[in-house]
């Protein structure tokens, strides 16, 4: 990717400089070709994420980061959303986009290490048959996590940063192994990429470059001294407050983009900021090119001689015309006003940029937008105050760590990252200091960006805290209640009509008092329907369930990871008076807690067990609700509506009747299956020692612009069936 990206700037630059040189005094002709060359490159990148893996956008960080905290994301790591993020990213860079490769390397790693764990392929219709041991939700998120940190570890050349990122921002169970095997990907990472592009570049068989981003070994020609550290933390709570005001502007750019979500308007969005990006990119190192004579010092750095005398480099030019990983090792030398122009360029494209759709990432810019007003801080400092001896190159990596921690929150990974990316353990204290400054500061105005993107797209990732407005409440105060749940042995006509009606994912099992006996997934149901290994009800009755009809686990996993859905089933009238036996197939040690335990031990239970749905049971055992991670999340629409109305029990109103049913026979679930389900106003119905109970629940509209009813009042409507709904023989 580096190198194809490289590859196309080189030859842009080689062509623009060809018609300066060709048209001397005609501006239009470089300057259309140039807009017209870079808009193209953006646009093809863009293209196939609009029409065919919006998935694709952005860096993906937030949603790899839903993913390894359990939550399902579909098509996030299919090959063919891995395959247009790597040609979006190269094309995007390609065409000096405010973004970078860093950000998507998370993505990419993760979708290659989902697919390795595997071993098959579902789309290339491939399978190779081994490693089925790993093809559980499990297992496959061990290793995308070590496929994640081994992009971060290539980005930025920091093994030990990569598997620090996981643990900070990715998994929320982690265990002593799975760092050592984080650690071994995270090596294989950047020894396999400085392999081939030292090979590429001079010989094979050596070793002699870091990551992706490299700014280059730092020396601390001035070693920092107390009288520095006032402006460190100075840098720290300005980085804190950029980094808000980006959160902001950038919030407020990506929800107006959610809600105009549409292929035409998307189109039109990246084709406004393709040629805006590549008019400034142009215009401004024309009109200022801040020219400045090539020094003997400037080592190996390559600099950018357009708009500018023989024996002159363009200071803005330099940047603006490559990537930003070499503008990071460029900045060495630039003045004030280049340095400000940057700047301010980047903070405005980048805030644009980020949430687009265009495959890269935001990581680089942030750093870059840092390194600018950090050295720009520290060469005033240095005007002003000598005695200081206040180093530049010290203060544009403690700006570039400011800016960085004040947008996405990270600080001991961020620390790290920096200093193995810097070669000097020397910038550790000095960096933490500032990161944690910069996430103390942020965190007063807004949260990071990854979360703000998270919160947008409504995906239930739970913080490492519970939220406040949750702590006073219990598990009955937030599960999802009454549950649809089944019994050992279901009728084929219940399972599927159910698995039709609602999108729930787990169901428990239960006896005939209604005790948890276990747990079935939806996929393990849709999998026994499509297989009919069903029993008819003499075989039930005579024989019971025979071992020789069940379902082997091979077979189970073999449908692993697209599971099949239940609409591809289609039955019979005379199949689905027939009846599957759940106990063989069921968890039977789910994880359940009682009604009254506190959500914050509920809350500690889900996010270091990684669950997506929690058993809840009275004092008896039996099941009386089920809380998933919507029910766990503030930002849930359900979680605010019930904690509000837990703090006002005024606005709940009950209406219950009591009537026996005149055949003495079961609901059997027929009202949850009923149009009536969905309707505003409809009743619960269930049965319990006999007779029918008919519930209904209201809950007072709150006064807020959230809510879309038009009504006052806001029903819950849902119909289960409290017992088992009767036995075999009964039915």
């Amino acid at each position: 990717m580096d190198k194809a990206s490289q590859t196309i700037m080189k030859y842009k630059s080689q062509l623009i400089s060809n018609l300066l040189s060709d048209y001397k005094d005609d501006f239009w002709v470089p300057f259309g070709v140039y807009v017209g060359v870079s808009t193209a490159l953006f646009i093809l990148a863009c293209l196939p994420v609009v029409l065919f893996e919006p998935i694709a956008y952005s860096s993906g960080i937030p949603e790899v980061k839903c993913y390894l905290n359990g939550v399902r994301i579909p098509r996030l790591l299919r090959w063919k959303t891995l395959l247009i993020k790597i040609v979006g990213s190269i094309l995007a860079t390609g065409g000096n986009v405010a973004g970078d490769k860093e950000g998507p390397l998370v993505h990419i790693g993760a979708t290659v290490a989902a697919a390795i764990s595997q071993g098959k392929s579902s789309s290339l219709k491939f399978d190779s048959g081994i490693l089925k041991f790993f093809r559980t939700d499990n297992e496959k998120r061990l290793f995308i996590s070590c496929g994640a940190s081994a992009g971060i570890a290539a980005g930025f050349g920091a093994p030990i940063g990569g598997v620090l990122y996981m643990i900070e921002e990715g998994m929320s169970f982690w265990s002593a192994p799975l760092t050592a095997f984080t650690f071994f990907c995270c090596a294989c990472s950047i020894s396999a990429l400085n392999f081939f592009r030292e090979g590429s570049d001079h010989s094979w068989g050596y070793w002699s470059y870091v990551g992706l981003l490299d700014f280059g070994r730092r020396e601390l020609l001035v070693p920092y001294t107390i009288k520095q550290f006032p402006f460190y933390i100075m840098l720290g709570i300005l980085g804190g407050l950029l980094g808000a005001i980006f959160n902001f502007f950038n919030k407020w750019i990506h929800t107006t983009r959610v809600k105009l979500k549409h292929p035409v308007v998307q189109g039109l969005e990246m084709l406004a900021l393709g040629l805006t990006t590549s008019v400034l990119f142009y215009i401004i190192p024309y009109y200022y090119p801040s020219c400045k004579v090539i020094g003997k010092n400037m080592g190996e750095l390559t600099v950018n001689t357009l708009f500018c005398p023989e024996g002159q480099y363009n200071q803005i030019g330099t940047i603006l015309f490559q990537n930003e990983e070499s503008s990071l090792r460029a900045i060495s030398t630039w003045d004030y006003m280049p340095l400000f122009m940057i700047c301010a360029l980047y903070f405005v494209l980048t805030c644009w940029t980020f949430g687009a759709a265009v495959p890269v990432g935001i990581l680089a810019p942030c750093l870059l937008i840092g390194a600018c007003y950090g050295r720009m801080l520290g060469q005033y400092i240095q005007h002003i105050w000598p005695e200081a001896a206040a180093d530049e190159s010290t203060f544009s990596i403690l700006g570039a760590a400011s800016m960085l921690a004040g947008t996405t929150r990270l600080t001991l990974s961020l620390a790290v990252i920096l200093t193995e990316a810097t070669n000097n353990a020397g910038y550790t204290l000095p960096i933490m200091l500032v990161a944690m400054i910069a996430r103390l500061v942020g965190y007063l105005f807004i949260n990071g960006c990854f979360n703000i993107h998270i919160d947008i797209a409504k995906l239930p990732l739970l913080d490492w805290w519970l939220p406040s407005e949750m702590m006073h409440l219990r598990a009955k105060h937030v599960m999802s209640k009454p549950p649809i749940y089944f019994r050992q042995i279901e009728k084929v006509s219940i399972v599927h009509r159910v698995l039709s009606k609602t999108t729930h994912n787990g169901f428990p099992v239960v006896d005939k008092k209604g005790h948890l006996l276990g747990v079935i997934l939806r996929w393990q149901l849709v999998i026994l329907l499509m297989n009919k290994r069903w029993y008819s009800q003499s075989e039930v009755q005579d024989k019971g369930v025979q071992d020789q009809n069940l379902l082997s686990v091979d077979t189970f996993l073999d449908y692993y990871p697209r599971y099949p859905d239940i609409d591809q089933v289609h039955l019979g009238e005379d199949e689905k008076k027939n009846w599957l036996a759940l106990a063989p197939y069921m968890n039977a040690n789910p994880v359940r807690v009682l009604e009254t335990c506190p959500m914050r031990r509920v809350f500690r239970v889900f996010r270091t067990m990684g669950l997506r749905h929690l058993i809840v049971v009275d004092k008896e055992g039996v099941v009386v609700g089920v809380i998933t991670r919507k029910d766990m999340s503030a930002r849930s629409t359900l979680a605010k509506l019930k904690t509000q109305a837990m703090r006002q029990p005024s606005l709940y109103q009950f209406e219950t009747t009591w009537i026996a049913p005149l055949d003495g026979s079961s609901t059997m679930l027929q009202d949850v299956l009923s149009p009536e389900y969905l309707s505003r106003s409809s009743t619960r119905t269930s049965t319990s020692a006999g007779r029918q109970r008919s519930v209904h629940f209201a809950v007072e509209k709150p006064d807020t612009d959230d809510e879309t009813e038009d009504d006052d009042v806001i029903t819950t409507t849902t119909t289960v069936s409290n017992d088992l709904r009767g036995s075999i023989n009964h039915s």
